[in-house]
């Protein structure tokens, strides 16, 4: 009765560790695309010195 209890919660935990394993993947893929395109606002708004406007 005591060993089948324990895997019991055994399964469960490890179901309860491929569902955080999942979203620790999902949310660090979220964060790097977050990441790419800070980058990529922070490139573009930067000042170009080589570009002169005639006036």
């Amino acid at each position: 009765m005591q060993l089948a209890y324990h895997r019991e919660n055994v399964k469960k935990f490890q179901k309860r560790m491929r569902v955080a394993k999942h979203q620790i993947a999902k949310r660090e893929l979220h964060l790097s695309a977050y990441h790419f395109l800070s980058y990529n606002l922070e490139e573009a708004l930067m000042a170009q010195e080589n570009i002169h406007l005639s006036k």
